[in-house]
C-alpha cells in the first residue's frame, strides 16, 4: 500500500471511530428541520451518520461524470510544402550482441 493510501484510511479509521463515541455519548433525541419539512425525533448520532452518508452519495454522484483531465503537451504544426526542423534524431539500432563472447561447448 502506498503511504498515502495508507494515512488516508488511518485518518478515515479515527474520523469514524471519533463518530461512534459521538453518537454513544450523544444518544438524545433531535428534530430535524429541512425547509418546511419536520422529521420525526432520532438520535443525534443516526442523525450525524446520515448527513454524512448521504453526504458522500451526492459528491459520488457528482464526480461520476467527470473523468480525469490529463495534460497533452501540444505538437507544433507546420505548414504544408515547408520542411520539418526539428524532427527527433531516430533512436540508434539495438544490437542483441550479449552472447557473443560465450562460449557454445558447455563441457
Amino acid at each position: 500500500m502506498t503511504g498515502l493510501r495508507l494515512g488516508l484510511l488511518v485518518c478515515l479509521w479515527v474520523l469514524l471511530m471519533g463518530v461512534a463515541i459521538f453518537a454513544t455519548q450523544n444518544q438524545e433525541l433531535v428534530t430535524v428541520h429541512f425547509l418546511y419539512a419536520e422529521s420525526i425525533r432520532v438520535p443525534l448520532g443516526l442523525v450525524l451518520i446520515g448527513f454524512g452518508g448521504g453526504g458522500g452519495v451526492l459528491w459520488a454522484l457528482g464526480a461520476l461524470g467527470r473523468s480525469p483531465q490529463i495534460a497533452v503537451p501540444a505538437q507544433k504544426i507546420t505548414p504544408p510544402g515547408e520542411p520539418v526542423r526539428d524532427r527527433p534524431k531516430p533512436s540508434p539500432r539495438i544490437v542483441n550482441d550479449w552472447d557473443e563472447g560465450l562460449d557454445d561447448d558447455w563441457g
